[in-house]
């Protein structure tokens, strides 16, 4: 039972993961079949799509996070172990406004018309592959002149390598390091299992102290009361010794997740906290102690 609840958990917080798309409840008049339908049109358009159960705007308040900022939405794909989500609205006069957000780049929106009459499916389809149209390319610039070298010795004050530096953020000239998601999810996944182990243990703890107490009170005066309390003896003992080994898995897996949890955000610079946050799952909602800093 124990093995199982510590998988289950691992299980529940990994999936889904890599490449899949999160398809979150719409809000509006029937948001429900409005999911449905994007759901499917994803899927017909080849993405690995499943349906939520919470909208977007549900996620950032129980995160604790603006919703319209890009960096809420990377909050909630961490939380929910998504690379993708989509949400978005729909009104009774046939509006649907669809929105895409992934995980280290900006949202993309669009927004599409049910006609009386009309299905759902084929009237966001259209709107669903723009979503995941590509931008296209940019014309070529007209051909210039050749910049002109500096001498050797002295900085480049080329027009070319002054707009090239004008141009290029300081984080990325600074080679700033990529978002890191694996050490995260890892870290999400480390505390997740660390809870559970640890709530097994109390619960093992809880039951060793039961028996002991009916140990206490158990009459001793004939063999066949003797036998049952041997009984009730070795039951408390087995509690008592496979809830201290949960509780030092559980302290072990808080170790694991803290590490990669600094792992992870060695390559920010953000000011230190350390938070207590509840965590999306599919099926309901746990918490999850975050570190954040240098």
């Amino acid at each position: 039972m124990i093995a199982a609840l510590v998988i289950g958990s691992l299980l529940v917080v990994a999936q889904p993961a890599w490449a899949k798309v999160l398809v979150l409840t719409f809000r509006g008049a029937n948001g429900a079949k409005v999911q449905a339908a994007v759901q499917s049109a994803l899927v017909a358009t080849g993405q690995d799509a499943s349906a939520g159960e919470t909208s977007f705007e549900d996620a950032a308040v129980l995160i604790g996070c603006d919703a319209a900022s890009d960096d809420c939405a990377d909050q909630v794909l961490t939380t929910l172990a998504v690379d993708e989500v989509v949400f978005g609205t729909s009104s009774k006069s046939g509006e649907i406004v669809i929105t895409r957000a992934a995980l280290g780049k900006p949202r993309r929106t669009t927004k599409v018309r049910v006609e009386a009459g009309a299905g759902l499916e084929p009237a966001v389809t259209p709107g669903v592959k723009d979503l995941y149209q590509e931008d296209a390319p940019q014309d070529a610039p007209p051909p210039t002149a050749p910049p002109v070298a500096s001498p050797p010795g002295e900085p480049d004050l080329s027009a070319s390598s002054l707009e090239t530096r004008a141009a290029t953020p300081p984080d990325v000239q600074r080679g700033a390091a990529p978002r890191a998601g694996a050490n995260r999810r890892w870290a999400v996944v480390s505390f997740s299992a660390a809870g559970v182990t640890t709530m097994t243990g109390l619960l093992l703890w809880l039951r060793a102290s039961s028996l002991q107490d009916d140990i206490d009170q158990a009459p001793d005066d004939t063999a066949a009361q003797l036998a049952a309390l041997r009984d009730l003896e070795g039951q408390a003992q087995t509690a008592a010794t496979w809830g201290n080994t949960m509780i030092v898995v559980g302290a072990g897996l808080a170790g694991l997740g803290t590490y990669f949890w600094i792992k992870d955000h060695r390559r920010r610079e953000r000011p230190s906290a350390a938070a207590l946050r509840p965590m999306l799952l599919h099926d309901g909602v746990g918490v999850v102690l975050t570190f954040e800093g240098r």
